[in-house]
């Protein structure tokens, strides 16, 4: 089922999305591979980071 929410913008850069797969997930080509990698590693390093850079309170955890 596809999200109701359609970005205009990437939330990463901030540049305007015009790809419809792009605005449904709110990330372009170039920072949808950089935001993966990101997640990749905060999952091996067991920290995590909040939309704004924050980080999660569950890193503190362990």
């Amino acid at each position: 089922m596809p999200s109701p929410l359609v970005y205009s913008h990437c939330k990463r850069c901030n540049r305007a999305l015009k790809n419809p797969k792009a605005q449904s997930i709110g990330y372009g080509a170039v920072c949808l591979k950089k935001h993966q990698a990101e997640a990749e590693q905060e999952l091996k390093t067991g920290i995590a980071r909040g939309e704004h850079g924050q980080e999660s309170l569950t890193s503190f955890i362990f």
